[in-house]
């Protein structure tokens, strides 16, 4: 079996510009594949929070909704009592929501 050994000569100043070229354009479609898979990520987490506060909404609602009910029971009923528990805070009013780029 023969094998041939190919001298391969130094690269000359135009191939070097050109690989160089290459590499860098390389680079900048990585960056940029990558911002993209970050920005999806973070738009994912603000659609679950958002998600996440619309039910902690409901879940105040059904609270205001039941606790009118109590109230007209007790108007009916013609007792003077009074509800105690309607200074309760809704839970979650006081969230932010986190890196909407």
């Amino acid at each position: 079996m023969v094998v041939r050994v190919l001298k391969r000569s130094p690269l000359t100043a135009e191939e070097q510009a050109i690989v160089a070229q290459q590499e860098g354009g390389l680079f900048q479609g990585l960056t940029s594949w990558f911002s993209t898979q970050q920005q999806q990520h973070q738009q994912q987490q603000h659609q679950q929070q958002q998600q996440q506060q619309q039910q902690q909404q409901q879940q105040q609602q059904q609270q205001q909704q039941q606790q009118q009910q109590q109230q007209q029971q007790q108007e009916e009923r013609g007792g003077g009592q009074q509800q105690e528990g309607a200074g309760r805070q809704p839970r979650g009013e006081g969230q932010q929501t986190v890196g909407a780029a």
